[in-house]
């Protein structure tokens, strides 16, 4: 019960923040020694997740559907390349998920990436609704790119976004819809597939759900609160602090890796 309540936080918090939910589960269980979450508990934290971002955009999601075609456009141009990814090097990064290995520098470049971001001298203004098709592709596959276990979803398709012209408030609600469609199919397919049979049933399986959906919300209340008034740059510094120690364990001291 006490692990399924730790990694649902943990998923939660860090699905939406811009410090990758992956590279902290596997940090969480190098660190602790707790073992990685099973697939039907990655599956059960990624609905809860699912859920939390459903329930908060609620309103834009329904504006999408009626009104907002251009931007549910974009939405779905940037989905195509993030699907294709997946598709083709899924089975080999699921290989590097547990070991580690790549962890370090892969917290480094998401750092890297934040930062650069915020550095851009040109003021970024443009709306996700008036963004071009390659603008939309170039988001989607920075997202096909956080298949890699340490490189974060949220950071890459904000930071990408910002890149590409993109105001700040935009870039994280574009990135958090691009979520959607991409965990519902994962969600779906793992269901479909039997993944989840007899978990579903259990309380450990609900206790992971709903701690990711409860944990999640409040990353996405706190990360739209935050930009509002700040810049990006203090989880760039953290991600990249973090992949410089998990280096020098990994290289020189060996106390976790």
């Amino acid at each position: 019960m006490i692990h399924a309540l730790l990694i649902g936080f943990v998923q939660g918090i860090t699905e939406f923040l811009p410090i990758s939910s992956s590279g902290h589960l596997v940090l969480m269980s190098k660190v602790l020694k707790i073992g990685s979450p099973s697939l039907a508990e990655d599956v059960m934290m990624h609905g809860g997740t699912l859920l939390s971002v459903l329930l908060y955009y609620r309103k834009a999601i329904w504006l999408l559907l009626t009104k907002n075609k251009v931007q549910l456009g974009s939405l779905l141009i940037a989905t195509i390349p993030t699907l294709g990814i997946a598709a083709l090097f899924r089975s080999y990064f699921a290989l590097l998920f547990a070991s580690g290995q790549t962890l370090g520098l892969e917290f480094i470049l998401t750092g890297c990436l934040l930062l650069f971001s915020e550095t851009l001298p040109v003021k970024r203004t443009l709306s996700s609704a008036a963004m071009n098709v390659w603008q939309a592709m170039a988001i989607g596959i920075a997202q096909g790119a956080a298949i890699m276990p340490a490189i974060s979803r949220s950071a890459m398709t904000i930071a990408t976004g910002r890149i590409v012209g993109l105001a700040r408030e935009e870039a994280v609600s574009f990135s958090f819809l691009l979520s959607i469609p991409i965990i519902a199919i994962s969600f779906v397919v793992s269901l479909m597939q039997g993944e989840l049979q007899g978990y579903v049933n259990s309380l450990t399986g609900w206790v992971a759900f709903f701690t990711a959906f409860l944990s999640g919300y409040l990353a996405i209340s706190l990360i739209n609160r935050w930009i509002r008034r700040r810049k990006l740059t203090i989880f760039g510094y953290y991600t990249l602090g973090l992949g410089l120690l998990i280096t020098a364990d990994l290289w020189f001291f060996h106390y976790f890796f």
